[in-house]
């Protein structure tokens, strides 16, 4: 069980990572978080496959997310700063 302890620990504190970098609109630092062949499925259905397929939609931040922030333990953006 301690296993599973420390791997949502773990879980959570990508989940914060994830938050605080859409939140900076660091594109470098939010794509950093995933593996080289990790997939991304945005909230409008977007699906972007690999670490370097993520960062330059995120990076233009012009997209349906412009202007978006993160708040809570998830990644999802949840409302808009215009």
């Amino acid at each position: 069980m301690a296993g599973q302890t420390e791997d949502a620990q773990a879980i959570r504190q990508v989940q914060v990572q994830q938050a605080d970098t859409w939140n900076r609109h660091d594109a470098k630092a939010y794509a950093a978080l995933f593996t080289q062949d990790g997939d991304v499925v945005n909230v409008v259905g977007w699906w972007w496959r690999g670490r370097g397929s993520v960062m330059p939609p995120i990076d233009s931040f012009n997209a349906p997310g412009k202007g978006s922030f993160c708040v809570g333990s998830g990644s999802k953006p949840v409302g808009s700063s215009r």
